[in-house]
C-alpha cells in the first residue's frame, strides 16, 4: 500500500454554477485521502494523538492541468515522498475515470505537540515512516510565500465552531474560501480557472477570531494574485499565491 488511491465522484454540491468543480471541494478531497491512507499504514490522526501529537499542513502546491465536471469521477493516488528538515512530504496524482490528468500536488506536513502547538521532529515517528516512495511530480517542494504589501483588507471573516476540523482549529479549506472570496469583484464569474495555488499555513485559528484577507495582483503578464490572511492583531495565519487561465471569451 505505498501507493494508495481512493476515489471520488464530483457532487452537485461541490461545484460552482456552470458545474465545474470548486478548488475548496478538490482540496477536500486531497486531504481525506492523505487522512485515509495516514490510517491505513499506522501514522493517522488516532495514532499521533497516542502521543499527544498531530499531523499539520504547513506548505501545499498544486497544479490543475483542468477543472473536473459534475458527475465526473476523480482517481486520488497519494504517497508519502519523503522527508525534509521537520517536514514529512506527500504528493498527488488526480486523474479522471478515462485515466486523464486532471492535476497533482505536493505537500509538506509538520507533526505537532497538540498540548505545547510546536513542531516535533520527523525523526521521532521515523518507525512509522517506512513507506517512502521515491516520486517526486514536482522539481521541487512547495515553497515559502514572501510577504506583501498590501492595502486594506479585500474580505473579512469571523471563524466559528463550523470552520473547525478535528485538530480543533480553522479546517485549511476555509481559508482557500476566504482568499477566493477576496479576488476583484466578478473574477471568478467571468469564468477565469485556477491553474496553479501555492500556500503556507503559518499559523492557526479558533473561534471568534476576526480575520482580515489581503489580496494583491501580481506584476507580469500571468494573470496572479498574492493573498493572505490575518487575524486582526495582525498576526499571519497564512498566505498564498494563484494563477490563472483566463477565460476564453
Amino acid at each position: 500500500m505505498a501507493v494508495f488511491t481512493s476515489i471520488y465522484p464530483v457532487h452537485t454540491y461541490e461545484v460552482d454554477p456552470v458545474g465545474k468543480a470548486t478548488f475548496p471541494a478538490i482540496f477536500g478531497f486531497l486531504q481525506d485521502s492523505v487522512a485515509e491512507h495516514a490510517t491505513k499504514i499506522g501514522y493517522g490522526l488516532d495514532d499521533l494523538r497516542e502521543n499527544a501529537n498531530m499531523w499539520v499542513l504547513s506548505r501545499f502546491l498544486y497544479r490543475s492541468k483542468r477543472v473536473p465536471l459534475w458527475r465526473e469521477t476523480l482517481r486520488i493516488d497519494t504517497w508519502p515522498s519523503g522527508t525534509e528538515r521537520i517536514f514529512a512530504l506527500r504528493d498527488w496524482l488526480v486523474t479522471n475515470e478515462a485515466g486523464e490528468e486532471v492535476g497533482i500536488g505536493t505537500s509538506s506536513w509538520v507533526v505537532v505537540d497538540i498540548e505545547k502547538r510546536t513542531p516535533v521532529r520527523v525523526e521521532r515517528i521515523a518507525d512509522r515512516m517506512d513507506m517512502i516512495v521515491d516520486r517526486h511530480l514536482f522539481d521541487r517542494s512547495a515553497a515559502k510565500v514572501a510577504p506583501f504589501e498590501h492595502g486594506d483588507p479585500s474580505f473579512r471573516a469571523k471563524a466559528s465552531f463550523a470552520d473547525m476540523d478535528l485538530n480543533e482549529h480553522v479546517n485549511s479549506t476555509r481559508y482557500v474560501e476566504w482568499m477566493f472570496e477576496g479576488l476583484p469583484s466578478g473574477f471568478r464569474e467571468q469564468g477565469n480557472e485556477l491553474v496553479e495555488i501555492e500556500i503556507n499555513f503559518n499559523g492557526e485559528s479558533l473561534p471568534g477570531d476576526e480575520l482580515l484577507v489581503f489580496t494583491q495582483r501580481e506584476t507580469g503578464e500571468n494573470l496572479g494574485f498574492l493573498h493572505g490572511v490575518t487575524k486582526s492583531d495582525g498576526t499571519v495565519v497564512c498566505r498564498a499565491r494563484t494563477q490563472w487561465r483566463p477565460a476564453v471569451r
